[in-house]
């Protein structure tokens, strides 16, 4: 669109210039002229005139009386300003045969400087105006064209789904492109939500954290030649979100316009991602509550939280549980969203609440009926893993729910061996674990006896509370363990105490932990054989002298008896000087860094880990099972 000061300036044919001086020019040079208005005299003194035009109108007044204005014509014009104020016309130019023939009244003059309205005269004819009004008309479409390629820009821009994380990028983008301006949203509380360019973020921090006032001045100061522009994206004052644009030339009013409706579409959009991450999170820590019961034995209630949240795990029977180690705290979160995107709503993503740079997953593979729930999600999260630098993942077997804190272990099992192997992933597919391989009802008949002190001394819920604490407690550090039920070290401490005084037993010696953590973990076996129990008295030794016990027993430790540096020897008097590492390597002769290694291996070898309850228990009566008799004798003693 062609300004006042280019028609002019530069459209000498036109011999258009401003009634009041140069002072005018300066004011009125940039208003765009957006359409010619052509009207005679006889239309103004008539009132034929059609001022509800687009703003930025040139009325172009032809007077046939020579420039000579009486009092009938001047109180026309007087009475034409305030309709070209309102409809924001850029000026009115009177055509004359010479400027020096035109004398306009003060008060006309008076009135166009009021409403600032430019006065100009101009004494080209009419032909060259024609001429002049067709090429406006045709700057009109081609500034029509470039709106509705601009807007249909912005449309385009729009996400799939208001949320997308990318949505503001992708806009304050498409902005900085289309108005050849630096963009800036940004939030006093959360700076800067995104730049364009980078650099933008920069150059133009001065804004975050205006308040109200700064942002009106700022735009003030734009219509004075910085041209930058501030636009509130939010709805409220408290903590709104801003968009500012600066360029290296004025705005237009499509500009503006373009602004004004960016800022309202990224306001959308903020909002939404906003509301998002809100709703987001809740389901997370929800999801998160929901494992710590699960982990805690307390299916019911967690299948309660997760009501709306994983379809598949309210109706499930038993579930497998994956962990990803990100690496680092700082990858997690970018990890669990990909985690989210990769098992698409058929499993539970949670924070590990044990380890920092942990996420778990937690699969459901069996219906209410016993058949799978759908396609495992283990290719999906091989791939996943494979694409991420730094990552591992471990996965576990089939576990009833009830077993949920056995199958964390197992998959923490895998994935410590992970580190050791050639791919970053590692599943277990077999089913294989000791208290499966346990008479139901002998098993129930003997973890009842050992846990009957607990059970009969206090009432069912406290009774269970210290169970799920034990359970915790002997798998994890006691740090770690107060932060997985949500109360203080001491609180841990204090319990275990209790436990064992009901017990009758030093629970800080491994052997009692094993017998202990085996009653417990019997204890929450599967629904059918709660309340069934066998008749007599049912000792340790009589469950594992079961043949499918021993042939398990037999397979784990196959390899550790295989191995030439005596493993099994270094195993043994680990365990019987109760896991200390000085006095085994006293007793074997051999050097602690020889009997950490032996260790080491031994945890290779077997797929166990050693600092964990279920690792050190699968070790301890599989070496009872197969080993001289002082082993089996110092186990059942501690079992009777």
């Amino acid at each position: 669109m062609p300004t006042l000061g280019a028609l002019v300036d530069d459209r000498t044919e036109l011999e258009l210039r401003f009634i009041e001086g140069q002072g005018l020019l300066q004011t009125h040079a940039t208003a765009k002229v957006t359409l010619l208005n052509m009207a005679t005299e006889e239309d103004i003194l008539q009132g034929r005139l059609h001022l509800s035009q687009p703003a930025g109108a040139l009325l172009l007044v032809h007077l046939t009386s020579g420039g000579h204005i009486d009092n009938t014509l001047a109180l026309a014009i007087e009475r034409v300003l305030p309709a070209l104020a309102k409809y924001r016309a850029s000026g009115l130019a009177l055509a004359v045969p010479d400027h020096s023939a035109l004398a306009l009244r003060p008060s006309i003059k008076a009135a166009a400087r009021r409403l600032r309205i430019p006065l100009l005269s101009t004494t080209a004819g009419e032909a060259i105006w024609d001429s002049a009004h067709e090429g406006i008309r045709h700057c009109r479409l081609q500034y029509a064209e470039r709106q509705v390629e601009r807007l249909t820009g912005l449309v385009g821009s729009l996400p799939a789904q208001w949320a997308d994380a990318t949505a503001l990028a992708n806009i304050t983008d498409w902005l900085s492109d289309a108005l050849e301006a630096q963009v800036l949203v940004s939030e006093p509380e959360r700076g800067v939500l995104s730049a364009a360019p980078d650099t933008a973020a920069e150059q133009l921090t001065y804004v975050v954290g205006q308040d109200r006032d700064e942002i009106d001045s700022c735009n003030e100061a734009a219509q004075s030649g910085i041209h930058t522009r501030v636009v509130s994206i939010a709805p409220t004052r408290q903590g709104e979100a801003v968009l500012t644009v600066y360029a290296d030339r004025p705005f237009d009013r499509a500009d503006n316009h373009l602004i004004t409706h960016a800022a309202k579409v990224l306001g959308l959009v903020d909002q939404a991602q906003r509301d998002y991450a809100t709703i987001t999170q809740s389901a997370r820590e929800a999801r998160s509550i929901s494992y710590q019961l699960l982990m805690n034995g307390e299916t019911d209630k967690a299948q309660r939280v997760m009501q709306g949240l994983s379809v598949g795990l309210t109706d499930a029977e038993a579930a497998r549980v994956y962990i990803i180690d990100c690496g680092s705290g700082e990858q997690r979160e970018l990890s669990i969203r990909r985690c989210e995107m990769a098992t698409a709503g058929r499993a539970m993503v949670v924070r590990c609440p044990a380890e920092e740079n942990h996420i778990v997953i937690v699969e459901p593979v069996q219906g209410p009926q016993g058949e799978p729930n759908q396609a495992s999600i283990a290719p999906d999260l091989q791939r996943l893993v494979l694409s991420l630098t730094g990552h591992h993942l471990g996965g576990s077997g089939h576990r009833l729910l009830t077993m949920i804190a056995a199958a964390h272990e197992e998959a923490q099992t895998a994935l410590r061996f992970t580190k050791h192997a050639r791919e970053p992933y590692a599943l277990t597919e077999g089913n294989t674990n000791l208290v499966d391989l346990l008479d139901p009802k002998a098993a129930r008949t003997w973890a009842l006896r050992q846990l009957a002190p607990i059970r009969q001394e206090l009432a069912p819920p406290q009774a269970e509370q210290l169970e799920r604490t034990l359970s915790v407690a002997f798998n994890h550090p006691r740090n770690t363990a107060a932060r997985m039920l949500a109360v203080h070290r001491n609180t841990v401490a204090t319990r275990l105490n209790r436990a064992g005084e009901l017990l009758d037993r030093d629970l800080n010696g491994i052997l009692n932990r094993v017998v202990v953590g085996l009653a417990i973990d019997v204890a929450a076996g599967p629904d059918q054989v709660h309340g069934e129990t066998s008749a007599g008295r049912i000792e340790l030794s009589d469950l594992l002298t079961s043949p499918p016990v021993r042939s398990w027993a037999e397979t784990l430790l196959k390899p550790v008896i295989a191995d030439r540096r005596k493993l099994s020897r270094t195993l043994t008097t680990w365990l019987e000087t109760d896991r200390n590492v000085e006095k085994t390597a006293t007793s074997l002769g051999l050097s602690e860094a020889t009997i950490r290694s032996h260790l080491k291996t031994i945890e290779v070898l077997t797929s166990r880990r050693l600092n964990t309850l279920h690792g050190l228990r699968d070790l301890t009566v599989a070496l009872a099972v197969c080993s001289p008799a002082h082993i089996r004798r110092a186990l059942f003693l501690v079992a009777a």
